[in-house]
């Protein structure tokens, strides 16, 4: 009787979960950077955390660009268990295998469980896989998308096309960099990068000290910052800039309490602050993505706040060189970018720079 009652159920499972889109989940793929004629990874990302059980597989097609390749067997497929183009991220178990048919500039992937096995996280790096770039890829930004995207539990499909398509940047030749709402972003890379040329970038920031209530920002005046160094930068809000890499040797950022991560990290609660709204908060447990920064918590002495705003090592020559222009009716902001017009002491914006009201 219970095996009739529960081959009844998974039936109704079946017939009435399938083609259900759970809100968020999904599979993305990471921002990277490549250089030309060289190798690196596509990392692509699972999100399955709407879903009240587990999946335990799934399809899609990610489409590389132009001059982006992947090395295939003659069949024009790759396995996990024979390639070493393609490794396994932390969602999966041993029990799941990856198959890839690649055509053109279209990876079709399929992730199946061996014994009906679910994914080991609802989130996390779901797989890896290796690109090679040509030599004479032009630098910029470029897209790479996933599309078709398929999530499957007990058997059955309960996601159909979870959505449209999902892109995100390549950067050939740099990186990218998305500048949030509030003016500033951390950034880590694993090559040096050149902010020098890039328009949307007013300026470069290291922390040199961190106190109990406050984070100093030493500003980079060459505005060239070192391998896997983290840095504030300051630029136009809401935008996504490519910076190149820096050419020849560039000058070691110090000092600079900040940490750069080129992989994403699990924070413990309490372990760190991170950039949100153009001050630093203390983190919750969570993970701290690829290519990002944060403060640890261990570079203040004695107690802590929850908060920390910026405090900007700079030259200050006097507020009267301010008031001396005094034909200029620009407005000017705070740095949370609101207009104000009664001046307390503070650091405030004005045609783009900053001044010192003591």
């Amino acid at each position: 009787m219970k095996i009739f009652i529960s081959k009844i159920a998974l039936l109704l499972f079946m017939l009435l979960g399938a083609n259900v889109c759970y809100a968020n989940d999904n599979i993305s793929v990471q921002t990277l950077s490549i250089t030309p004629g060289e190798s690196c990874e596509i990392v692509i990302l699972f999100n399955g955390e709407s879903y009240s059980g587990m999946y335990s597989g799934c399809q899609f097609d990610l489409t590389i660009p132009e001059k982006l390749s992947v090395a295939t067997s003659k069949k024009g497929k790759l396995n996990i268990v024979n390639s070493s183009e393609i490794t396994s991220g932390d969602v999966v178990a041993s029990s799941h295998s990856f198959t890839v048919s690649v055509k053109d500039n279209v990876c079709s992937f399929r992730v199946t469980s061996l014994s009906a096995d679910d994914f080991v996280k609802k989130s996390g790096v779901l797989c890896k896989l290796k690109v090679t770039a040509a030599d004479d890829i032009p630098a910029g930004n470029v897209a790479v998308s996933v599309s078709n995207i398929w999530l499957t539990a007990s058997g059955a499909h309960i996601t159909d096309n979870v959505d449209e398509s999902t892109s995100e940047t390549v950067a050939v030749g740099g990186a990218t960099v998305k500048i949030a709402s509030s003016g500033y972003t951390v950034v880590c890379n694993e090559k040096a990068l050149d902010f020098s040329s890039v328009s949307d970038v007013t300026a470069v920031y290291a922390v040199s000290k961190a106190s109990a209530t406050s984070a100093t920002l030493k500003e980079i005046e060459s505005k060239k910052v070192p391998a896997n160094t983290g840095v504030i930068v300051e630029g136009t809000a809401s935008a996504t800039a490519f910076v190149p890499f820096a050419e020849g040797s560039v000058d070691a950022v110090s000092p600079n309490v900040l940490v750069g991560v080129n992989e994403a990290k699990a924070l413990a609660a309490n372990e760190g602050y991170i950039l949100i709204g153009g001050k630093f908060l203390i983190c919750e447990a969570g993970t701290l993505p690829a290519h990002k920064a944060y403060l640890p918590a261990s570079a203040i002495a004695g107690a802590k706040a929850t908060e920390l705003v910026f405090d900007f090592d700079t030259v200050v020559t006097g507020i009267n060189e301010v008031q001396a222009d005094s034909a200029d009716n620009s407005p000017v902001y705070n740095l949370n970018g609101a207009r104000v017009s009664n001046l307390q002491k503070g650091v405030y914006v004005k045609n783009g720079r900053k001044f010192i009201v003591k």
